[in-house]
């Protein structure tokens, strides 16, 4: 039987950057606000004060940023699911569910999108 997960958010993590379908997004750099939850086991690294048992919050924030200020994407499913990959391909060493949720400006309220996939 598998333990609980627990949930480490990242909230606000943002840039601006060009991405989306029209060509207006593609003019000049937009604002994107991305929301990242990952569903850990952190039981270890809390019985033993170790980061190496847990998630980096510093290198995750890296990822989203890298991948927000990279090249152009059309769609914000691709971006979520280019994040979602290059978290779970770092080197964290237990079991990650990570979930993205964007806030993306347009003309009406804001666009919210998010996905969570399992391993």
């Amino acid at each position: 039987m598998s333990r609980p997960l627990d949930v480490i958010a990242l909230r606000g993590l943002s840039a601006r950057a060009i991405h989306g379908v029209l060509p207006e997004e593609h003019v000049s750099p937009q604002p994107f606000v991305v929301d990242v939850a990952l569903w850990v086991d952190s039981l270890d690294a809390a019985h033993r004060d170790d980061i190496a048992q847990t998630v980096s919050y510093a290198e995750v924030a890296d990822i989203v940023a890298r991948i927000l200020n990279g090249p152009a994407l059309r769609l914000i499913e691709t971006l979520a699911h280019k994040m979602r990959g290059n978290v779970r391909q770092s080197q964290f060493p237990h079991r990650l569910r990570p979930m993205a949720r964007f806030r993306v400006p347009r003309r009406f309220e804001p666009v919210r999108a998010k996905g969570r996939r399992a391993l």
